[in-house]
Order: C-alpha cells, then structure tokens, then sequence
C-alpha cells in the first residue's frame, strides 16, 4: 500500500506548479524545493479562554511546527487563565508578549468595543515600533558582528507576516505604516454580533465603528474566514470588498489532537438492565450510570445557554408523564438526570458576572437547581472529561460563525446537539455524529430523549465523530491550508509593492515626458 503524500511537499509543487517556488538549480533529485521558514506575528485582543483564542494557539502551534517561527502579541495575557500551550512548558509561553494591558477595557461598564478598539491600536503601533526599532539598531551595530551574524539578527527581528482577527482597525496601520502584509481572519463580522440599537444613542456610537471595521477590513492583504456560512454573511455585511479581494478564502478552524484524549473506553453511555431483570420485564432492578449533558460555553448572552434549560425542563415533564418508556425506570432517570454548564468565564467581564446570575436565576424559576451545576473557569483536564463523559454536549448558540466547541465533543466521543444553522451545518453530521435541532427548548429536549431513549447510539455516534473530525479537522489538515494562506499573503503584498513601485515609475515617466514636450514647444 503507497504511502499518503505529504501535505507539506505537495504544497511545495503545486506552488512551483503556479512559479511561486523554484527547485533548487544544484539538485538532480524529483524532491520540491520547501517552503522558506518566516516569522508571523499573531495579534490578538485577549490572549484567554475561548474559540478565537483556541484559533489563534492552534494557528500558532501549527506554523510553528511546519518550521516557522511565530510570536504571540496580545494586550492581556493571564496565565491562570489561557491555554496550556501559553503558559509553563508550552510551546508557545516563550513567544507571548503583552502590551496595553494597563488600557481599559472598558469605561462604566460600556464601550468595550471602543476600548477595544484602541487597545489593538496601541498593540499595532507598539509591535511595528519595537521590530522597526530592532532593525535600525541591527545597522547601528552591523559594523561589530560578522555578516553571518548579522543575516541572524535580522531575521529575528524582522516580521514576514501578520495575522491578526476579531478586531480590524490596526489593518492599515500595520499595511501602510509599518509595511507589514496582513492575513485578517474574520469569525464573524462585528457589526453583525451587535444586535442591541434601540436606542438612538446606541446607534450613533455604532455608526462609525460599523463603517470603520468595512474599510479597515479591506486593508488587510488577504482576508480569511472560518466557514462558508460565514463568507456568505462577510459578501453581504460588507458589500464594496468582495470586488476588490473576492471571496474570502475559507480555513475551517481545527483542534489540536495532541491537547485531548480520545473517547474514553468504558462501560457503556447510559442503562444496563441486567439479564435476569430483563427476561421477567421487571426494570426495578436497574443498574446504571447516566452521563450528563455538557453546555460548553462562555457566559456570554449570545451563546443562548438558556436554551439548554428549558429543553432541560421539557424533559424532566415529559419523563415525569410517562410511567414507562422502553423499560427505562423513569424515577430513576429522573433522579440522576443532569446539566453541566461549564464554560470561560471572567470576574472582569460584567456580562459573565451578569449572565452568570441570570443562568442560575432562570435554573431556580423551572425549579432544575437539583439538576444543573455550574462550572465556571474549569481548568483544561476538567474540560477534557467533560467532553469525554457527556451523554451529549448541547450546543446552543444561533447562526454561530462556526464554534470549536462541537469539533472538542465529537473528537471526545460525544454528539453533539446544535442548533441547525451557521457553522454546525458544516461540522456537525446530522443522525451520525449528533443532531442538528430547531433552536427552540422543544427541538433539543426532543434530540435530548431520542438519546435517553436509545443510549446506545450515543457510542456509535461518538465512534463516528472522532473519526470524522480526524479525518477533516485535524491540526495537520488545517497546517496545511493555513499555510498556504501565509504564503499566498507573502505572494501578494510582493505583487502589490510590485504594482506599488511600477505605477511611481510610470508615473515619474509621463510627469517627465510632459515635461520634455513642454520645453520642446516652448523653447
């Protein structure tokens, strides 16, 4: 059996292919020539615990392990708060670098997008001036290191590539000031994601800040996105870019396998009905340990986590009207019936604090409090048997751009209900790997009972899902997209300062050929 080709060398030759890449003119060997290793400068708004964090780490670590050398620039960085890969031992801790922390984030309780704003502005300004102020002092000392040396300092020193997200306002700061190329990596527009303007105070703050992340937006080299869900609300939230960089290419976000454990082998997901119990029909002698249901989320009021209680809620009647469903013991069921919520969460972030309160306030008034547990900041093994262990993990956010969460669960072995729009339509297998429901408490407590009911195919599903995500979501798979993403940046700021420089040229020609004919007339 042939070996699978390389993800690596066959990016090398279709890259030769295009005449990006040379072989080398010395080797007789059919071997492509490898990519350069360059440096890329990952900015980040908060270097904590979530999705876009997850991204930009396993981005990072991806880079970093195909030969090049990255570093991780963020305005706040906790290590008792992040990813492991940031903080200790982890590859990546080494290479963090915080400024702007001492900024707020924001000001009475409000205009976090505003500060947020001028934090990554700060940021911007300070990585070009630091790297500008590295290489001026490289020609201020090149006359005392010998030339080797010199190539080394300066590669050090000098940034190849930006990637940056979330926040598009330092863009053209970074393209046109400092002359950095820039890969923005949308997860969704912001404008989209403020959905209160009531007021009309609101509006008038959100004005400017809405027709500044388009134009900033546009700025970047090459733009990128994390599903084709999103690309789609990227061509119509932001109408006059597509024109000029054309759809955005799309880099589906990927776990890194090496961080999680595989599904755990062990006794099966819900009831075992021993054989004697089962041959006289009799379920009072049942024996079982029920998983529980796992809300893996920030605390934040767009993840809709409120939806996961009151499907919650539907269940617990629905199991409380049925004096029997397929010789389950329903007052058992019902007694070790069970919601974890679990998630970031942040005593600096008012709106965790709030929707904490919220959460539990709303688990009190459907009378779950015996049900439902919370777990806030829970530390990586925490999560990680989380995710093995859940009967299912709910997913509840709506028209989310993506959501790493469902990737985390099926790799675990666990389905995954969410909610059928948005990124899990691209992720999730409906019947296979999980279900995608209604977004309503009716639509998860049904998938919720089809499970109870056959708990069985919870293992199936969870078998099928780690394959799945192994197969399409793996950091390899996404190293290799990622990439070539970095290299077609590289590829086209080169093209731009090409056209940049050719156009001032042609430009200097016909100023002086008008000139010339001026002072040929008028002699």
């Amino acid at each position: 059996m042939d070996a699978s080709p390389d993800p690596q060398d066959t990016l090398a030759r279709e890259m030769q292919r295009k005449g990006l890449l040379r072989p080398l003119a010395s080797s007789s060997s059919a071997l492509p020539a490898i990519p350069p290793a360059l440096h890329v400068a990952f900015l980040h708004l908060d270097l904590g615990i979530g999705g876009a964090e997850q991204l930009v780490v396993n981005a990072a670590v991806a880079l970093q392990q195909r030969g090049h050398r990255v570093t991780l620039w963020t305005t706040h960085h906790d290590p008792t708060h992040c990813f492991a890969e940031t903080r200790g031992d982890g590859p990546l801790a080494p290479h963090v670098r915080v400024a702007g922390d001492w900024l707020p984030r924001q000001i009475l309780g409000r205009f976090r997008a505003l500060c947020a704003v001028v934090r990554m502005l700060y940021l911007a300004f300070m990585v070009g001036l630091l790297t500008r102020m590295g290489e001026l002092c490289w020609w201020h000392r090149r006359g005392n290191e010998d030339r080797k040396q010199q190539q080394q300092q300066l590669r050090h020193d000098h940034i190849d590539i930006v990637f940056c997200d979330g926040v598009s306002a330092m863009v053209p700061l970074l393209r046109f000031l400092w002359r950095f190329p820039v890969l923005f990596y949308c997860h969704f527009p912001d404008k989209l994601l403020c959905t209160d303007r009531a007021s009309l105070i609101k509006r008038c703050y959100r004005a400017p800040l809405d027709r500044i992340e388009e134009s900033t937006t546009g700025a970047a080299t090459l733009i990128a996105v994390n599903s084709h869900f999103t690309a789609q609300v990227f061509t119509e939230a932001f109408p006059s870019l597509p024109s000029r960089h054309g759809t955005p290419a799309v880099i589906y976000p990927a776990i890194n396998l090496k961080s999680f454990v595989p599904p755990k082998a062990a006794a099966a997901a819900t009831t075992t009905i021993t054989e004697n119990a089962a041959s006289r029909g009799n379920v009072a002698n049942i024996t079982r340990e029920l998983r529980p249901f796992v809300s893996l989320n920030r605390f934040e009021r767009k993840k809709n986590i409120g939806l996961a209680l009151e499907a919650l809620a539907l269940v617990r009647t629905s199991l409380q009207h049925q004096a029997e469903d397929q010789k389950l013991n329903q007052e058992n069921l019902l007694k070790e019936l069970r919601l974890i919520i679990a998630g970031g969460y942040d005593d600096a972030v008012v709106e965790n604090k709030e929707y904490m309160r919220e959460l539990q306030s709303q688990a009190q008034q459907l009378d779950l409090s015996d049900c439902v547990s919370f777990q806030p900041s829970i530390s990586d093994a925490t999560r990680a048997t989380l995710l093995q262990e859940a009967l299912a993990v709910l997913y509840t956010p709506d028209r989310e751009h993506f959501g790493i969460v469902p990737l985390e669960a099926m790799y675990a072995g666990s389905p995954v209900l969410a909610v059928a729009s948005g990124g899990p339509l691209e992720t999730v297998l409906h019947g296979k790997t999980g279900f995608l429901c209604e977004g309503t408490g009716k639509g998860f407590a049904e998938a919720m009972l089809r499970l109870l009911r056959k708990p069985e195919s919870r293992d199936e599903m969870g078998r099928v899902g780690h394959e799945y995500v192994k197969e399409k979501f793996g950091l390899d798979a996404f190293a290799t997209t990622l990439e070539k993403a970095v290299l077609d940046t590289r590829t086209r700021a080169r093209e731009g300062e090409q056209i940049w420089r050719g156009g001032i040229i042609w430009v200097l020609v016909m100023v002086g050929m008008v000139m010339l004919a001026q002072a040929l007339l008028y002699k």
